[in-house]
């Protein structure tokens, strides 16, 4: 009876042994899942942000561009006003007709500098979209970490040392019962 009691708690303890071995090796099955998980987000932000840095660089090339093209309009609208002035026989080196011209000029030259403005402005919004994607990214990237694996094979651990315990527990408790009963009488040992 005493054989069958202990063998009983030892298969509970090597069945509490083996659930807590189950655990650590589910809790590292959940730490390398989180772990992908979280490389796998982190690459979709680092490529959202390479993404942000092209449009930026795009953005701003074509900035560029518009302003170039205003520039050469605005020079052939300045040339097509001297003309306009030279065929009329007005004198531009001096007075009404030099001051429209600078006039033109700069108010030309504004709306150049309009475009250039606008086009780092949407250069800027992108580069700090980019620069936000890649913070994230560095966020996600240590969002799971070796503390979480060792806490999960140490809960596993844990929990089966606990089994362990109530298996031992049980027996020695279904021991002391029996000898109970024998001292009283009730069963035969």
């Amino acid at each position: 009876m005493m054989t069958l009691m202990i063998a009983s708690a030892a298969v509970g303890a090597v069945g509490a042994v083996a659930g807590a071995a189950t655990g650590i090796a589910g809790g590292i099955q959940s730490y390398n899942q989180q772990k992908e998980n979280a490389k796998a987000q982190q690459n979709m932000l680092e490529y959202n942000a390479r993404l942000e840095r092209r449009e930026a660089e795009a953005e701003e090339a074509e900035a560029n561009e518009a302003a170039r093209r205003q520039r050469a309009e605005n020079e052939r609208l300045k040339a097509a006003q001297r003309a306009a002035y030279g065929k009329s026989g007005a004198a531009i080196a001096s007075g009404s007709p030099l001051a429209v011209l600078g006039d033109t000029a700069a108010n030309l030259e504004l709306g150049v500098q309009d475009i250039h403005r606008n086009g780092a402005n949407a250069y800027n919004r992108r580069m700090a979209q980019s620069n936000s994607l890649l913070y994230q990214s560095r966020v996600t990237g240590n969002s799971v970490s070796r503390g979480q694996l060792w806490g999960s094979i140490g809960g596993g651990i844990a929990s089966g040392l606990a089994g362990v315990g109530n298996s031992v527990s049980g027996g020695v408790s279904s021991y002391v019962n029996i000898k109970s009963a024998q001292t009283k009488g009730i069963i035969k040992g």
